[in-house]
């Protein structure tokens, strides 16, 4: 190229620049530059015209390329699709497979479980039957003891009642039936009652008697009590000669100058009441001991030997030495039809007999259930006032309440009654012994004194 070509091509504001090309400039240079313009537009617009007509033309080449570019786009898309989807397919496989894998091992855990059920259903049923058959065992040899101490009881209860607190019944003979008095006759007459839809006769003829003491059949002890105080004033002459002889005993002193040899008891023998009274306290505490039976009523042996007692005390005791009988009879399924609460040894003397004629068998424990007759009969019993406070001494359990309260005969202890007496005689200087050989001393010494 030469130097003139290169001028040509420099823009006309390069060549219309004073300082550089001024010098250079020409007429027919600036002609020669814009025919060059005019040619570059017209192949500009040529181009143009070329580029529009040849897509004017090849516009169904460039749509069917256009097509066959989407056509494999869409393929590509296709073949991604198919992709997913077997990798789609092969998860679902694989979940199923593992579905059936965890199915059957849950299966197998569950037939297992089953197994290991069914093999401790079996132990505990012949657990069962083995607890079962020796409960059966256990029951049998429970019952042979029950039995056992059952005739154990009866055994002891026979031998105390043969050899120490020997309880006969004894019947007045005829000559002395006919010398009975107008105050005796009175008495029979009180002595019917009305129990159970029928009338009742507590036989005066019949004595019973319990180590050589008698006590009156029908009960009534508070008439030979006010009877005695009534004979003391007279008797004081005799009382002051006899007082270094005897000790006292029961509420007065022992008179030994008026002694019987009937088996009706005299008023002026008390030493053989009081003696008698003793002793079937004493019996009565000491079968309620082999019986394990908890009384109504805590009632020592020696309340009797208290010579500071009044008739309301004594009399309160005589009612707490009835009912406890009573609770004992009903508490050993002795018939109650016959019974009175006042009979005291005869009372007694229906619970040995029947008792002892009994065939042993095993009785289910039930409540002591007092019927409403008798209730009032031994509510009765009791002295409107009492010294010795009664409600301290009677047990929380009392089968006789006041009006208005609820009446519960149902013990709340197994235990065995603790009586100070019984366990500890050396506590009051009472026994048995003791006892009987004193009254026996009286007894020979007032035949001493009659002969």
């Amino acid at each position: 190229m030469t130097y003139q070509d290169e001028l040509n091509e420099l823009p006309p504001q390069e060549l219309s620049n004073p300082k550089k090309f001024n010098y250079l400039i020409s007429q027919n240079t600036y002609l020669t530059i814009n025919e060059k313009k005019f040619l570059l537009q017209r192949l500009k617009d040529s181009n143009y015209n070329l580029i529009t007509n040849f897509k004017e033309n090849y516009k169904p080449i460039i749509y069917k390329n256009e097509l066959i570019a989407s056509i494999q786009e869409k393929r590509k898309n296709i073949e991604l699709f198919k992709e997913q989807l077997i990798t789609h397919k092969s998860g679902v496989k694989k979940s199923k497979y593992e579905a059936d894998v965890s199915s059957r091992l849950s299966l197998e855990k569950k037939q297992n479980a089953n197994k290991i059920l069914a093999d401790k259903i079996k132990r505990c049923q012949d657990i069962k039957k083995k607890l079962e058959n020796m409960t059966l065992e256990k029951t049998k040899e429970l019952n042979e003891l029950k039995l056992v101490i059952i005739e154990y009881q009866k055994k002891q209860i026979y031998q105390l009642n043969k050899e120490i607190f020997d309880i006969t019944e004894l019947k007045q003979k005829e000559e002395d039936m006919t010398q009975k008095s107008t105050l005796t006759a009175l008495k029979d007459a009180r002595q019917t009652v009305y129990v159970n839809g029928r009338w009742i006769f507590a036989n005066d003829h019949v004595v019973y008697r319990i180590i050589n003491s008698s006590l009156p059949t029908d009960g009534d002890y508070i008439c030979f009590m006010k009877e005695w105080l009534k004979n003391e004033d007279r008797q004081k002459e005799y009382e002051t000669e006899d007082i270094n002889l005897y000790p006292r005993l029961g509420i007065s002193s022992i008179t030994a100058n008026n002694t019987t040899t009937s088996p009706t008891l005299d008023s002026s023998n008390r030493a053989n009441f009081l003696s008698g009274l003793t002793h079937t306290v004493q019996f009565v505490n000491l079968i309620a001991f082999y019986f394990n039976v908890l009384l109504p009523y805590n009632l020592p042996h020696s309340k009797f030997c208290n010579q500071t007692l009044t008739i309301d005390q004594f009399q309160n005791a005589i009612a707490k030495l009835n009912t406890n009988i009573v609770y004992m009879c009903i508490h050993q399924h002795i018939p109650i039809s016959n019974l009175l609460p006042k009979q005291t040894l005869e009372n007694v003397h229906h619970f040995l007999d029947y008792f002892q004629k009994m065939r042993i068998k095993l009785r289910e424990k039930h409540p002591v259930v007092f019927p409403d007759h008798l209730i009032l009969m031994m509510n009765e019993m009791f002295a409107e006032t009492d010294d010795d406070n009664l409600a301290e001494e009677s047990m929380p359990y009392m089968p006789f309440p006041k009006e208005n309260e609820d009446w519960e005969t149902v013990p709340q202890s197994d235990e065995i009654p603790s009586d100070d007496s019984l366990n500890t005689a050396s506590n009051k200087n009472v026994s048995m012994s003791l006892i009987s050989s004193v009254f026996q001393y009286f007894n020979k010494l007032g035949n001493t004194k009659q002969n």
